[in-house]
């Protein structure tokens, strides 16, 4: 294993908290052979969670947090919808809810549009004019529509369950790897593998593609 691979090692160990075999990189020859000799590195414990949120948390809000942080204090109500978004494109997370409130408005407008409609209707019966009770429907489709547009930004509630940054750790465990952005030990793989290229060997991006050999396309050694 030349000084390259010895380089390589060595960032992506600082990077991903982990020991790589002596031999790392012996066997590799195209950049997929080397992602996949890095994420069998890549446990898949608590621990290995608990830090993949606090580095996520960490890199997209600029936040230090404990598993007892709750996810209100890294989440303001101003700016919740914005930073749970950078978050998500970090690990999975599950969609943001209405708040107890918007969801009462919710219910509230509903009953209004009901009660005009049927208000509108009967009024139309009593005038004799049955065939403006077709705008009854449109009328109010359209309002319902109106409101959707109106209320869909208010999704600033956490899912049930979801208070804190533990029950976040426990949430991205019980996915399991593969089933979102950063859970998946090949995806982590590829991109703490990036990182390292780009930044310690000031390589192009587009050079690294999974069919890339590593002597020979990259000019390693």
């Amino acid at each position: 294993m030349g000084l390259d691979f010895v380089d390589i090692a060595l960032g992506i160990e600082e990077r991903l908290g982990v020991r790589l075999p002596h031999d790392f990189g012996s066997r590799s020859r195209t950049v997929a052979d080397l992602v996949s000799e890095i994420a069998k590195a890549i446990p898949l414990s608590r621990e290995h969670h608990v830090e993949l949120v606090r580095q996520a948390l960490l890199k997209s809000v600029g936040q230090e947090v404990q598993e007892s942080t709750p996810l209100a204090t890294i989440f303001p109500i101003a700016t919740r919808r914005k930073r749970w978004r950078a978050v998500g494109r970090e690990i999975a997370l599950p969609d943001l809810e209405f708040s107890p409130r918007i969801r009462r408005v919710r219910r509230c407008g509903l009953w209004m549009i009901a009660t005009a409609s049927l208000a509108v209707a009967a009024w139309h019966a009593y005038a004799g004019s049955w065939w403006s009770l077709l705008y009854v429907p449109l009328g109010a489709g359209v309002w319902m529509a109106f409101g959707a547009m109106m209320i869909a930004p208010w999704r600033v509630w956490f899912a049930p369950g979801l208070s804190s940054v533990g029950h976040l750790v426990d949430r991205c465990k019980a996915v399991g790897p593969g089933s979102g952005p950063g859970l998946s030990r090949e995806d982590r793989a590829v991109r703490v593998l990036r990182d390292v290229l780009v930044t310690e060997f000031a390589m192009d991006p587009k050079l690294i593609m999974p069919e890339a050999r590593l002597v020979e396309d990259l000019g390693l050694d």
